[in-house]
């Protein structure tokens, strides 16, 4: 029976998380996103901004709103000068309120959204409807077919009977299949997370990028790691920069080398870097020197470790449903 519980298990987690993972997550982020925004409204640190990038994009709406996304420098919350990205609608675009140099007020907070610790005073954040209903009903017609197609055939064949349902699922070829898949997973998972680590990305950028210092440091040594990036090469360059207050740091950092430029390397002397206050050896370039191959990685793995579980799920319900049904 081991082997019944087994791919039950699967089944039932199956089942239950890819309705969630791709239609009620969405909405329920939708929510949480709208409440975090108006908490850091409220609660947050004023500061004030300078717009240094802004474009209108698409048509405008026949009551003249448009789109616009622009960049903002802002001092973070130990007076390092970042930049932050927004993008939203301008309700009164004729006024010219985000144009290149114009300061805009700014609410910082340890809250976060989607990454973001900085929210735009007077922003409104409000419920896409259009997002919602769709949304809505994507999942509902997730739930009635998973239901209906499912779910009821094998409760009613099992005469509504966990106890003689669950039988059903001793299959060992499907139990075997759960087995092995999973532990590929497993390893797929750990090995997106070591390539991460390679690629010099770390888990907590938001905290250099909110709390860290900036420094400049001198390169005492480099050398490639033998990994490419868009066929770019990916260098490791050791470091040494003294802190704020007078403490000398070792570190090392990988940055991605354009191929044209990696005749160059040799006159490298220096390298803007953030470290943590805290814990000055945690080192990390700036985000406005990363490759943009880089700073996307992340998403990238993420996105081929869902595409495979999947798949994974897919081979798995495909076997046991067609072996029950």
């Amino acid at each position: 029976m081991m082997n019944a519980y087994i791919v039950f298990g699967a089944v039932a987690l199956i089942l239950i998380y890819w309705p969630y993972r791709l239609f009620l997550r969405p909405i329920l982020n939708l929510f949480k996103k709208q409440k975090v925004m108006q908490r850091i409204s409220q609660e947050g640190m004023p500061i004030d901004g300078e717009v240094v990038e802004s474009q209108y994009f698409g048509a405008p709406r026949s009551n003249g709103i448009r789109k616009i996304r622009i960049t903002v420098a802002l001092n973070n919350f130990v007076g390092t000068r970042i930049q932050e990205k927004f993008r939203f609608f301008d309700t009164r675009p004729q006024q010219e309120r985000y144009t290149v140099g114009k300061s805009i007020k700014l609410f910082l907070s340890d809250q976060a959204i989607g990454g973001k610790k900085v929210v735009m005073a007077g922003g409104q954040p409000k419920i896409n409807l259009k997002f919602l209903v769709i949304f809505l009903t994507l999942f509902s017609v997730a739930f009635y077919c998973t239901y209906t197609f499912i779910i009821q055939p094998i409760w009613l064949r099992g005469g509504q009977d966990l106890e003689t349902i669950i039988p059903f699922f001793d299959q060992p070829t499907a139990a075997l299949l759960v087995m092995i898949y999973g532990g590929v997973m497993v390893f797929v998972y750990f090995l997106f997370r070591f390539l991460g680590t390679s690629m010099g990305m770390k888990a907590n950028r938001g905290d250099f990028k909110y709390y860290g210092k900036q420094a400049t440091a001198n390169i005492t040594h480099y050398a490639k790691t033998g990994m490419r990036i868009n066929d770019n090469p990916q260098v490791k360059f050791d470091i040494t920069f003294t802190t704020d207050n007078g403490q000398t740091i070792s570190s090392s950092v990988k940055k991605v080398i354009d191929e044209l430029e990696i005749g160059r390397i040799h006159e490298m002397q220096h390298l803007e870097v953030m470290y943590l206050p805290e814990n000055p050896q945690q080192v990390q370039l700036p985000d406005n020197t990363l490759h943009a191959s880089t700073a996307s990685m992340p998403q990238i793995l993420g996105g081929v470790f869902r595409l495979l579980l999947f798949i994974f799920s897919i081979v798995v319900l495909s076997i046991v449903l067609v072996d029950i049904l």
